[in-house]
């Protein structure tokens, strides 16, 4: 992701701190590889290719609640719209919309939604909805790497890179941006892994580890480092608990968790 045209950091938040990390502050510890964690799905379910367990957007009420999504800022790639509802409805962005995504597109209020089952997702057209170039006009099971045509001109990208995890990421194609900005969405199952590999949630090529956000019992994230890291300008241990405006730094990386 190409951060330096990018409109998401024009609205960083005013709590960011732009200056890098130092190296010297941290001490390396022998930390557990986060990459032995088997991920469980946030939502229990069998879907096949034959039977979809889901329900349609008419039988299901958007519920919006303020922590159910929220903006993760990771230091030299970008933003991302978190969203941690099982289904989310991607549509027009226009005032008081409650659609989870709302995107600056010609699209109508409610487009689309996107909708976990299991460690799968199917998409429900609303209005035109093409996949991998084909229109359709049913709820249809989505593939890692399928490219979805909103309309006429909205494009994206469904990926789900981790064999281990639920956890998917939408990447934006077009030139159209969302409310509020972002380079990309992540439908935050029950993990979310950032760092150097292409498996990542999150792919950032200059970090050394990685780092495990994960889901508590309440709204707020968990995370796990490879080291100690520093919470809130404090000193912190590898594993600890965001709140809802949270800066974690570490000798290589740096990223603000915000919930909306």
């Amino acid at each position: 992701m190409n951060t330096d045209s990018s409109a998401a950091w024009h609205e960083r938040p005013t709590w960011y701190w732009p200056s890098s990390p130092d190296p010297s502050k941290f001490k390396s510890k022998d930390a557990k590889s986060t990459e032995s964690i088997r991920f469980a799905s946030a939502t229990p379910g069998n879907a096949s290719d034959g039977q979809l367990n889901h329900r349609t957007s008419k039988e299901r009420a958007v519920k919006h609640s303020p922590s159910q999504r929220g903006l993760l800022w990771v230091d030299a790639v970008g933003g991302f719209l978190v969203c941690r509802q099982a289904s989310v409805t991607i549509g027009q962005a226009i005032p008081n919309t409650e659609v989870e995504i709302p995107v600056l597109g010609d699209l109508s209020r409610r487009h689309t939604v996107v909708q976990r089952e299991g460690e799968r997702y199917v998409i429900e057209p609303v209005e035109e909805v093409r996949v991998a170039e084909k229109r359709i006009t049913k709820v249809e099971l989505l593939h890692d790497g399928d490219e979805l045509l909103l309309g006429g001109s909205v494009r994206l990208r469904f990926r789900q890179p981790h064999a281990l995890s639920a956890t998917a990421r939408l990447e934006i194609l077009s030139h159209h941006g969302t409310r509020p900005s972002c380079d990309g969405i992540l439908l935050m199952a029950d993990a979310m892994i950032l760092g150097p590999d292409a498996r990542h949630h999150v792919v950032c090529r200059n970090w050394s580890g990685q780092v495990v956000l994960s889901r508590t019992e309440g709204s707020a994230l968990r995370y796990r480092a490879p080291e100690s890291v520093e919470l809130d300008g404090h000193w912190g241990a590898e594993t600890g608990v965001l709140s809802a405006n949270s800066r974690l730094v570490g000798p290589d990386f740096a990223l603000s968790w915000e919930e909306m």
